[in-house]
């Protein structure tokens, strides 16, 4: 669906609507062969995004959120541990329970995630700290 919006692919049938004029850069997953070196492909990457700056979206948990090129605070989930529940892929195995790293901008995604999925979240703190949040 995003290619038929950025113009990639054609629809089957409807109407695009914009509000205003778009841009729609697209990296792909799988990349033709290109006779430009490692350095020059890397430059050019970095001009791109830095040319775009707010602009950049990324898909996560099947939300748009807004890229945003300044460090992130990260934060740490705690979760007591559950003999009956397999553990995620993005647990990492803690004395007790797992933790699970997140970001401040899908740290309420995350635990709300967590917790649909039946997990009982302990508590969550900024990583090197350990008040909670």
């Amino acid at each position: 669906m995003l290619k038929v919006v950025a113009g990639l692919n054609g629809k089957d049938s409807g109407e695009i609507i914009y509000e205003r004029k778009y841009r729609f850069p697209y990296v792909p997953e799988k990349f033709p062969v290109i006779t430009m070196t490692a350095g020059a492909y890397l430059k050019y990457m970095a001009d791109m995004v830095h040319s775009l700056g707010d602009r950049i979206y990324m898909i996560y948990e099947r939300r748009f959120l807004q890229y945003e090129n300044i460090p992130q605070t990260t934060y740490v989930i705690w979760i007591p541990e559950d003999r009956s529940r397999t553990p995620l892929e993005e647990m990492k195995k803690a004395e007790n329970g797992y933790y699970v790293y997140s970001d401040e901008r899908t740290l309420s995604l995350d635990i709300d995630r967590l917790q649909k999925e039946g997990w009982h979240i302990g508590k969550g703190y900024e990583d090197g700290r350990h008040d909670d949040i």
